[in-house]
């Protein structure tokens, strides 16, 4: 079978976003108030990235994998609807910081 070196970065990197926790020394380029460790839209990118190999691991055969990886992605995106909610705003409105 062909190696294809871009997809071993590709599942390295959703690796780790899947294995990742929030670190109170965080910095983003979008950090305007200094660190932010639960940054909704961080999270939000990476449940979209997770998903997003769930689809290339099914375009590559992977059932399984991509059953799996599709899984976890739907349960963070439910987890990030919760915890990033914000009461005060609309039904759609979310905080830049979620709760844990």
């Amino acid at each position: 079978m062909h190696r294809c070196v871009a997809f071993e970065a590709v599942s390295r990197s959703s690796d780790w976003h899947n294995n990742a926790h929030p670190s109170e020394k965080r910095i983003l380029a979008d950090d305007f108030e200094g660190p932010s460790p639960h940054n909704a839209n961080l999270a939000g990118k990476g449940i979209v990235g997770l998903g997003a190999y769930a689809k290339l691991l099914a375009m590559k055969g992977d059932a399984e994998g991509s059953a799996r990886y599709f899984g976890v992605a739907r349960d963070y995106a439910l987890k990030w609807m919760k915890f990033a909610s914000d009461p005060v705003g609309s039904p759609h409105h979310y905080k830049l910081q979620y709760a844990t």
